[in-house]
């Protein structure tokens, strides 16, 4: 959305990007014919109404903000889309009716589209409409409203922290001062305004700004300095390559030099800001460097010389409604034709210069109007404020006095509860160190329950008794295998019994020579597998000790129940959506009863309650017989593992 009101002089102006605008829009209108989809031709539309020709802009304007409001009414997605585009459509809509003098239809625009910006929360625009409609009430003579709507724009600019955008805030509420004559104000303005811009090298900003203020002393007939800031006006366009900021200060330059006596000079200034004007058809530029020439001419006796120049200023300045202007081409004019005894035309140049100086006297009555109306309302704000400050003295002492007593009240109040917190703290804090002690002593009974259940007597006999009866069997290769085994079994149950957590490896080890002993404890009658997800780091992931070795066990006595050869027992830890699972099966005959469902073991109770008392969530565990086309297989029994996870 580029299409933004521009201060300059004593007229609005906006410049058009540098760039091939009659290549673009070829481009773009080629590539309109041949799409339909509304998405598209609203983008292109857009894009047509921002680099077109002012004549065109509302062709474009308007077919896209149809196309957004229709897409809006049938509830097309998305709606933040088109409501974007309709504001965009609505800002250009607005600026065309503006540079036709259409001030109210303009405003209309301005207003919706400010609607639809705070709708969807865009403050970059919403600053720009604000501005707009601040300049449009300027236009229309709304200053109050206008200053309003100028601060409003600035408190925006200073909330999205555009830095840009406020040094041109700061600059047309200068130039609005400036207008009510209000000289001080305007100053202090553009001088924030320009710490602004130069905070952030904004040439074009900063040559607003002494431009701007240039015209202030010009008004105030202090032509050398207001010369100097025009001069560093000048440099900065002509570095920009500002073609209307070039001839806007050519112009001033040149009334400057003509009110010095440097006529010579002053018609160089104005012939090059002639040039400029017309190529690109700056006609406010244009008309007042056509007076300004007409003027040096007249003071230099030169009647002939000026008629055209004031003719055609008149005709400019009439053409874009300037009435000051108006009314100087009009004086100048009288001049030249009572100088060339044409009094009839000096006669009707007269009535014209009156009646523009009608219109300009109304103008500055008005604003004198507005300005004591601001002081008034100044005024009365200071004498509300004086009131306002005489009966906050008096509440602040009565509050104080109040504040006295309620400090001392409250002071009691939070001794008080200071104490009560401090010895509900110190219970708390008796109530959970003993409730850790209490749980630290019941994991450590379940520890030992469980260690006693692993290392059972019945197993170390077995095993005992295996052992000898190889060596009695002189296979002492085997004994010695078994003893290792055996040996490595016992001292890792010792060992891991000490500890709150293990590696998975370490406890898949612990599993597999437990199998081992089991199935030399069985004379290789059954065989088993253990399965690892391979997403899971072993090394790196800790489990509470002895949590399988009581389901391993259920599953081998299980599996070989009845003496049955060929038994099979699988182990399985698993990953679940986050959650670590161990399973075993066994391929015995069932659970044949809801009683042999539900029983357990004293080990499978105690491994139970240490899950839960590790775990952040209930734990259950699972067991249930293994099912193929209806016949029992065996059981699987499976639960969750609480686990730690090291990086």
């Amino acid at each position: 959305m580029k299409r933004v009101f521009v201060f300059f002089l004593l007229f609005i102006a906006w410049t058009l990007n540098t760039w091939s605008q009659e290549s673009a829009t070829d481009s773009l209108e080629l590539i309109l014919k041949t799409t339909k989809n509304d998405t598209t031709r609203i983008r292109i539309l857009g894009e047509l109404s921002e680099v077109c020709e002012e004549e065109d802009i509302l062709k474009y304007a308007v077919e896209c903000s149809s196309l957004c409001e229709k897409a809006l009414l049938s509830g097309q997605k998305p709606r933040q889309f088109y409501l974007k585009n309709l504001s965009g459509s609505l800002n250009n809509i607005g600026y065309y009716y503006s540079i036709l003098g259409k001030k109210k239809k303009s405003l209309e625009n301005y207003e919706r589209a400010l609607q639809i910006d705070e709708q969807l929360g865009d403050k970059k625009n919403i600053a720009i409409q604000l501005n707009n409609i601040a300049v449009n009430l300027f236009e229309q003579g709304d200053f109050s409203q206008a200053l309003d709507y100028f601060y409003r724009d600035l408190k925006m600019q200073e909330q999205i922290g555009d830095k840009k955008g406020m040094g041109f805030s700061l600059n047309n509420i200068g130039y609005a001062y400036a207008n009510l004559n209000e000289y001080d104000k305007a100053l202090e303005y553009y001088n924030r305004g320009l710490k602004v811009c130069e905070s952030i090298n904004d040439k074009s900003g900063m040559a607003q700004t002494f431009h701007n203020t240039g015209l202030i002393y010009d008004m105030l007939k202090k032509d050398v300095k207001s010369l100097g800031y025009y001069n560093r006006s000048l440099a900065l366009y002509e570095e920009l390559g500002d073609e209307l900021g070039i001839c806007t200060s050519l112009g001033a330059i040149g009334s400057v030099y003509a009110d010095l006596g440097n006529y010579d000079k002053a018609l160089e200034c104005l012939s090059r800001g002639l040039k400029i004007s017309e190529k690109h058809g700056y006609k406010n530029v244009n008309a007042q460097c056509l007076f300004y020439t007409a003027e040096v001419f007249i003071r230099q006796g030169k009647f002939s010389e000026a008629l055209p120049y004031a003719k055609r200023s008149l005709e400019l300045s009439e053409e874009v409604g300037m009435t000051k202007e108006t009314g100087s081409a009009a004086r100048a004019l009288r001049t030249i034709y009572a100088k060339q005894n044409r009094f009839k035309e000096a006669y009707n140049m007269f009535r014209l210069e009156v009646q523009m100086s009608d219109s300009v006297v109304n103008e500055a009555n008005r604003k004198g109007a507005i300005r004591q109306e601001l002081q008034y309302e100044y005024e009365k704000k200071e004498l509300q404020t004086s009131l306002k400050q005489e009966k906050e003295l008096s509440r602040i002492k009565l509050e104080n006095q109040r504040k006295i007593t309620r400090r001392n009240i409250w002071m009691y109040v939070l001794i008080s509860l200071a104490v009560i917190l401090g010895l509900s703290i110190f219970y708390l804090y008796k109530f959970f160190r003993q409730k850790n002690i209490i749980n630290a002593g019941r994991n450590n009974e379940l520890r030992q329950k469980l260690l006693l259940s692993q290392m059972n007597p019945h197993f170390i006999f077995n095993s005992v008794d295996n052992i000898q009866s190889l060596i009695h069997g002189k296979q002492d290769k085997e004994a010695i295998s078994y003893l290792s085994k055996f040996s490595k079994l016992t001292r890792q149950i010792l060992e891991n019994s000490t500890e709150n957590h293990i590696t998975l490896d370490e406890e898949l080890s612990m599993t597999e020579n437990y199998l081992n002993i089991q199935q030399l404890l069985y004379n290789n009658s059954f065989t088993f597998e253990i399965e690892m997800d391979p997403s899971i780091n072993k090394e790196n992931t800790l489990i509470p000790p002895m949590l399988t070795q009581p389901f391993v066990e259920n599953a081998i006595k299980h599996g070989l129940k009845n003496g049955k050869e060929g038994g099979w027992v699988q182990v399985r830890f698993y990953m679940k959506e986050q959650s670590l699972f161990f399973e075993v099966n066994d391929n015995g005959s069932g659970l044949a009863t809801k009683e042999q469902n539900g029983h357990r073991s004293m080990s499978t109770r105690i491994v139970l309650e240490r899950l839960n008392n590790n775990a952040k969530k209930p734990v259950s565990i699972d067991t249930q017989n293994r099912m193929e086309n209806n016949i029992i297989k065996g059981v699987t029994t499976k639960f969750e593992i609480p686990y730690i996870c090291e990086d």
